[in-house]
């Protein structure tokens, strides 16, 4: 397989140059074994994930390989079977420095950001 960001990238390289040309198995990228795996390594290694998602899962529950490789083939089997439906939202509004704004966060649950990052959201 080849890496994934040259792929991105040649597939967006191309949708600019023939704007009219259609893309048949964007979905069999987005839900092969191997981008699923990077998606979650890419996931874990950003500091957010000590962050428990609406789910309540952090890093520390996918610290071993049987955990992520039993999510990894439970997304991929979703995804392959049309059972995919997006996880639910929180909104959370955090107060910024300045008394007067606040910022919206929105958190998903650890699956939703995997689905996420994976293409596939």
């Amino acid at each position: 397989m080849p890496d994934i960001l040259t792929m991105q990238r040649a597939l967006a390289r191309k949708a600019l140059l023939q704007p009219n040309h259609r893309f048949d198995d964007l979905y069999g990228l987005v839900r092969d074994v191997y981008w699923l795996r990077t998606s979650l390594e890419a996931i874990l290694a950003n500091d957010g994930a000590n962050t428990p998602g609406v789910d309540g899962m952090t890093r520390e529950h996918l610290k071993s390989e049987r955990p992520r490789a039993l999510l990894v083939e439970r997304v991929a089997r979703e995804l392959r079977e049309g059972r995919y439906r997006p996880s639910a939202v929180r909104r959370v509004y955090i107060p910024k420095r300045t008394a007067s704004s606040v910022r919206l966060v929105s958190r998903r649950s650890a699956i939703g950001w995997f689905r996420n990052a994976s293409g596939w959201s």
